[in-house]
Formats: structure tokens, sequence, C-alpha cells
């Protein structure tokens, strides 16, 4: 099952949106089976606005990881196209997701951005025992993501 949340995309990218694009994490594909066409309706339309709160965002999915029954693999894809930049701390949450009774794991995907910026992000995959991955295009987001899908089958 998947799950798949919004971050990022309220308020606008000035002091005047911050306080609400820190706050809103949006649930856009509930925890569910995959379903292909379902999911990628579910993608249509969204893309990035306002700030960055990557450490709510990994708060947001250590509580559906409480929710979730034991015994399962919890992999979480953190997808981004820039660093924290609400004053949270997602090595922190990261390291207790990783902690939590699911063991999740967090992997990071830094889109669309230029080298030497993915530091914070390097250190939230090692925190949460994933692996970090950059991308510049969608294109290679979905290569990533599909060669991710193809490990959770072996």
């Amino acid at each position: 099952k998947i799950r798949m949340s919004l971050f990022g995309s309220e308020g606008n990218n000035k002091n005047s949106g911050k306080a609400q694009s820190c706050e809103v994490i949006r649930g856009v594909y509930g925890v569910q089976p995959y379903e292909k066409e379902s999911f990628e309706n579910s993608l249509n339309g969204l893309g990035p606005n306002g700030w960055t709160p990557i450490a709510r965002a990994l708060e947001n999915a250590k509580q559906t990881d409480e929710q979730l029954n034991g015994g399962t693999k919890h992999i979480v894809y953190l997808i981004t196209d820039g660093e924290e930049t609400c004053g949270g701390d997602p090595v922190k949450v990261a390291k207790e997701l990783h902690n939590s009774k699911g063991s999740t794991v967090v992997n990071v995907i830094g889109l669309d951005f230029n080298d030497g910026y993915e530091g914070q992000l390097k250190q939230v995959a090692k925190a949460g025992k994933g692996q970090y991955y950059q991308a510049s295009t969608g294109k290679e987001m979905g290569s990533i993501l599909s060669a991710e899908s193809l490990k959770l089958h072996e």
C-alpha cells in the first residue's frame, strides 16, 4: 500500500505566505493499494509553491507510520526541490521515524537543483537509513522511482 502527501504547496514564497506554507500538509493519495490510473490522476496539477517544511512532512509520515500494522516494510520517499525553510529539524525527525515501530526507511530525491545544495538532504537520508538520489528532471525522478519499485519486489 502507498500514501502520498504534498507539502510546500500552499501559501507563497513571501513572508506573508510562510505560515500557511509551513503548516499545510495535504494528503493526495490515501493509504491504499497502488492503482496506476488513480495514482497518476492524484498527481495532476501538483507543483512546488511556497516554503519547504520537510521536518513537518516527515512528522506527518511518522504519524501515519504509527497507525500502520507492524511487520510490514515502511519506506518514505521524500521528494523536494530544496532544503528545510520552516525552521524544523528534518535530520532529527528522519532518525525518529527510522527508530519508530515500523523501522521506516527514509529515501530522499533532490529534484532540479544545483550540486552543492544537497548537504542537508543527504543527512536526512543517512539519518533515516535510506539513500539520497538527485534528479534533474521529472523523467529522471520517474526512473529512480521505477528502479526503487523493482527493488521492492525482489
